[in-house]
C-alpha cells in the first residue's frame, strides 16, 4: 500500500499541533521531575565515593567483552529485522537495513520514551521503501516478538529456580507470565482487532487518511499470523538475543564483584525492562536505576553496588550504539540511499 504520510498526518497536525505541543510539553516536564525525583532518591541512598571507585576498578576484560557483545546482540535484532521485512516482500539490502537498524538503536538511547528506537526505524525503513504499511508493521512485531521471548525466558527460569518467586514477590511472577499471553492476545486476536476497527475507528469522524493508514497497519501486524515459520525464526533469535542481554548484565555484575546467580538476572531483567518500558520518565533514567536496585535488594545486594550494575549496563549500551553515531553523522536517521 503506496501512502505519502506527510499528506496524511498535514491536517492532524495542523488541527491539534497547539495542543499537542501543549500536551507534549506537559508530558516531558512531568518525566523529567520523576526522573530527577527517583535519581535524587537513589543518590540519598548510595556512597558516591563507594560507586565511583567500584565502576572504575571494573575488571576490564570483562568490560570489553561486554561491548562486544552487545555488537554481537544488535546484529541478531538486526537478522530479525530484516527477516521480518522479506516476509512482506520489503527487498531492502542488507547494508541499509544495518545503518538504520544502529543508528535506530543511538538515537534510541536518548530519547525520552524507550519507544525512540522504533520510531527512528520505522522512520527509516519508510525512506526505503514506498510500502511504509508494512515496513512499520515489521518494526512492531520486531518489539512485539523480542518482548514476548524475554518473558518467555524469564518464565522458565522461575520454573527451574522457584525459590526466587518468593525472594520476588508474587505479584511480579504472575506479572511475568500474564504478560506474554495478554500480548499476544493483544497482537494476533481478529475480536481484539474488530473491537478497534469496527468500534473505536468508525465512532472517530476525523482524520480519515490517518484512521485508514493506521488500521492498514494494524491489518499487517495482524496478517503475520501467517507467516508461521518466519515469526518462529524470529523468535528463536530473539531468544538468542535475549540470552545475550542477560549475559552482558551477569558479566558486567561479575565485572565489579556483584556476586548474583546467573538465573537470577533472566528473572530480573524482563521486570526492569518492562518498568524502562512505562511512559513514566526520561528515556526510562532513574526507573531502570531504581527498578535494578530493589530487585538486586532482594537477593541482598546494598543500593550503591546494585546501582552500579545498573550503570554499567548503561555505560555498555551507549558504547555499543557509537556506531550509530557515526552512520547518522554520514547518513542522517535513514541510512542513505533513498528509494522514496
Amino acid at each position: 500500500m503506496k501512502v505519502n504520510l506527510e499528506l496524511i498526518m498535514a491536517p492532524l497536525m495542523k488541527v491539534t499541533g497547539k495542543i499537542t505541543k501543549k500536551s507534549k510539553n506537559l508530558s516531558l516536564l512531568i518525566r523529567i521531575v520523576i526522573s530527577l525525583g527517583l535519581v535524587l532518591f537513589l543518590l540519598l541512598r548510595i556512597d558516591l565515593v563507594t560507586l565511583g571507585k567500584t565502576i572504575l576498578s571494573a575488571d576490564l576484560v570483562l568490560f570489553i567483552f561486554a561491548i562486544l557483545l552487545s555488537f554481537f546482540k544488535q546484529f541478531l535484532e538486526i537478522l530479525r529485522l530484516y527477516y521480518l521485512l522479506r516476509a512482506k516482500n520489503i527487498r531492502i539490502p542488507l547494508w541499509p537495513v544495518i545503518k538504520i537498524m544502529v543508528t535506530g538503536t543511538f538515537i534510541g538511547t536518548f530519547t525520552p520514551t524507550s519507544l525512540g528506537v522504533e520510531i527512528v526505524r520505522a522512520y527509516g525503513f519508510t525512506k526505503h521503501t514506498s510500502d511504509s504499511v508494512n515496513a512499520v508493521s515489521a518494526v512492531a512485531i520486531n518489539r512485539f516478538v523480542g518482548f514476548i521471548s524475554l518473558m518467555f525466558l524469564a518464565s522458565l527460569s522461575v520454573f527451574y529456580k522457584r525459590e526466587y518467586a518468593e525472594q520476588i514477590g508474587i505479584i511480579w511472577i504472575i506479572l511475568i507470565f500474564a504478560v506474554p499471553f495478554i500480548l499476544i492476545i493483544l497482537g494476533f486476536s481478529g475480536r481484539v482487532r474488530f473491537l478497534f476497527e469496527k468500534k473505536l475507528f468508525a465512532k472517530i469522524k476525523f482524520f480519515p487518511e490517518a484512521l485508514q493508514w493506521l488500521s492498514s497497519v494494524g491489518k499487517s501486524f495482524y496478517a503475520y499470523r501467517r507467516y508461521k515459520k518466519t515469526l518462529l525464526l524470529t523468535f528463536f533469535l530473539s531468544i538468542a538475543f535475549q540470552v545475550v542481554r542477560v549475559i552482558i548484565c551477569y558479566i558486567l555484575a561479575v565485572a565489579i564483584d556483584v556476586n548474583v546467580p546467573f538465573v537470577y538476572f533472566f528473572i530480573i531483567t524482563p521486570l526492569v525492562m518492562l518498568f524502562t518500558m512505562l511512559p513514566l520518565s526520561v528515556g526510562g533514567i532513574g526507573v531502570r536505576e531504581g527498578s535494578t536496585v530493589y530487585f538486586l535488594g532482594k537477593v541482598g545486594i546494598n543500593p550503591t553496588m546494585a546501582l552500579s550494575v545498573s550503570l554499567m549496563c548503561f555505560i555498555v549500551a551507549v558504547f555499543g550504539s557509537l556506531p550509530g553515531l557515526l552512520f547518522y553523522l554520514r547518513h542522517g536517521l535513514d541510512g542513505g540511499n533513498k528509494n522514496t
